[in-house]
This record gives C-alpha cells, sequence and structure tokens, in this order.
C-alpha cells in the first residue's frame, strides 16, 4: 500500500509527461474532454440507476448520494468536474442540436449534485456559478438577452429561498457530530503532521493512526492537504501547493490567446479540485484530474509550437518540440 502510494506520486507525473509529449493539436485535445465527458455520463448513469434499485430519500427528496456504491462527495466531486467540462466544450465550434444536449446534460449533472445533498457539492456548484456568471457578463460577444436567461437561477434561489435556506440547515443540523469528528481528525493528522515535520510518519499511516483513535477500520482524515501533511511531512504538502500554483500560472498564460476561453473551464477544474481537497481525500487519489492537467500543458504547448506569442522557454516545450521534429 505504501509503495501504491509513493508510485500513484510518479503516475501524476509521468501522465504530464507523456501527454504533453504526445498530444500537440487542439482538435486531439478537444476529443480527450469529450472522452471525459463521456465517461462522466457514464458515471451519473450508474448513480441513478443505483439510486433507482434501492431508492432512498432525504427531506423527502431523492438521496442519490447515499446508496451501496456511491457517496454523496464521490458523486458530487465527479458530478461538479463535468461542469467546466461542459463549458469548454460548448464553447468549441459545435452544432446548436449539441449545444442542445450540452445543456440537457449541465441540468441533469447540477440536479444531480443538489441531491447528493453535499456540502461541498452545493458550495462548489455555487463557485463555478460565480465563476461562469462573471466570465459570460464580461464577454462582449454574447447577447444581452443570453446573459438575462443565465440569471435565472438567482431568481429561482430568491423564489424558493426559504424552502432552500430550510433544508440547508436541516442538512447542516444533521451532521453536526460528522462535521465534529472531522475536525478532530483534521486537526489529529496536523498534530501528527508537526511531530513529523519533514516526511511524516509514513504513506498512508494516517489510516492505522485513525484506527488506534477513532475505533475504525480504515480511516483517511478527509483533508487532503492534512492527509499529505501526516503521511508525507509538510515538504510534500509545499510541492503539491507548489504544483497547483504552477497549472495556476499556466492557466493565465492563455490571456491574449486565440484559446483564452479555455481561461474559465480550466480555472473551474482548478478551484473544483482545490475546494473539494478540504473536504475529502479523494483527490489525492483521483487520477482523471491530473490528466486534466496535462491537457492544461497539451494546451500551452500547442499554442507555443504555433507562435502564440507564449515564452517558449520552458521545460515541457522543448520536449514537445524535440517530440515533434522526430
Amino acid at each position: 500500500n505504501a509503495f501504491g502510494y509513493l508510485f500513484t506520486w510518479f503516475w501524476y507525473g509521468l501522465i504530464i509527461i507523456i501527454v504533453s509529449r504526445s498530444i500537440f493539436e487542439y482538435s486531439t485535445i478537444y476529443r480527450c474532454f469529450i472522452f471525459i465527458l463521456l465517461g462522466n455520463i457514464l458515471m451519473v448513469s450508474l448513480v441513478w440507476i443505483s439510486w433507482y434499485e434501492a431508492p432512498s430519500y432525504y427531506f423527502g427528496l431523492p438521496s442519490v448520494g447515499r446508496t451501496d456504491y456511491f457517496n454523496s462527495n464521490s458523486v458530487a466531486y465527479y458530478s461538479t468536474l463535468a461542469l467546466p467540462n461542459i463549458w469548454l466544450i460548448y464553447q468549441s465550434k459545435i452544432r446548436k442540436l449539441h449545444k442542445f444536449i450540452l445543456i440537457v446534460a449541465a441540468l441533469v449533472f447540477v440536479i444531480t449534485i443538489a441531491l447528493t445533498f453535499s456540502k461541498a457539492g452545493w458550495g462548489m456548484l455555487v463557485i463555478l456559478y460565480a465563476l461562469f456568471l462573471y466570465k459570460v457578463l464580461l464577454s462582449k460577444r454574447i447577447k444581452a438577452i443570453k446573459k438575462l436567461f443565465l440569471l435565472l437561477p438567482i431568481f429561482f434561489v430568491i423564489f424558493y429561498s426559504f424552502t432552500i435556506v430550510g433544508t440547508i440547515e436541516g442538512r447542516v443540523d444533521g451532521s453536526k457530530s460528522s462535521n465534529t469528528q472531522r475536525v478532530e481528525m483534521i486537526n489529529h493528522a496536523f498534530n501528527n503532521a508537526i511531530e513529523n515535520p519533514i516526511l511524516g510518519s509514513g504513506p498512508k499511516s494516517f489510516s492505522y493512526i485513525g484506527h488506534d483513535l477513532f475505533n475504525w477500520k480504515s480511516i483517511d482524515p478527509h483533508n487532503a492537504y492534512a492527509q499529505i501533511s501526516s503521511d508525507t511531512g509538510f515538504l510534500s504538502l509545499a510541492l503539491y501547493i507548489l504544483f497547483l500554483l504552477i497549472f495556476m500560472k499556466y492557466i493565465f498564460s492563455l490571456r491574449r490567446t486565440k484559446l483564452n476561453f479555455l481561461i474559465g473551464p480550466y480555472l473551474g477544474y482548478l478551484f473544483v479540485y482545490i475546494s473539494m481537497g478540504f473536504v475529502t481525500g479523494l483527490t489525492v487519489y483521483d487520477k482523471s484530474m491530473w490528466f486534466v492537467f496535462a491537457l492544461l500543458f497539451s494546451t500551452v504547448q500547442y499554442l507555443k509550437l504555433h507562435s502564440s506569442g507564449i515564452s517558449k522557454k520552458t521545460f515541457f516545450y522543448k520536449l514537445s518540440k524535440e517530440n515533434h521534429e522526430i
């Protein structure tokens, strides 16, 4: 298990290098995102099939995050990641019918996220909507009537504010004990990291510590940053955060290029990934998101290889150019 944990990080780097050296055209990048979206659709289909076989309800509504095969945070996480993907594909040159299908798919994912009753999922939904609305309202290419249409969710929330607020309050009240335990686990993880600041207590060691402390068979602190600190030390946490900052730098390097419309979707991906890390350790083991990061590097390399004006003095560009010439 410990070796597998360490190999996971090697695998992440390998994905980025291989994809950056293999994909040079935006059309290929675009097809990769379609493939990822198909995976998201398959997952949400399985979620609803699983709920249909054993329906459960919460506050009188279907609860799709409470089945034998899925939990609320994982369903909310992968469903939320589908939304920036849809945003990215929608902005490409596709038929109106395909755009309509994407809108319907987005509504299905939004409803699924809402019915997971995941507080983190709800938060991510609000953040993505705010980011999307900000980018759309600033766009000069989108007509005013379409901008007004995108404000409808705000009026919907205001109209049903009492019902929505009551549901949120009930959800928060119903998870007080769980929230208290999560805070205890996170505190214990960081205390463990303070005792072993450089290398931590060892890969996946928190599961054994958690078993002794909370009497659970398998446990993580439900916080990616606390888990990395506890298992592999603050040095690893610093490197992890550095990687995320590098990804953000690459996203903003798309400004003043012909692919600047990808900044919003890529930021949406990154915000979901970073934010969900505060409430679950799932992001540490999620390989799909690192494939998205690899596609981000490929996007930047595509622009550099086509003389977009971005600085070409990067390691990944040199690898890409060398492979391209071969």
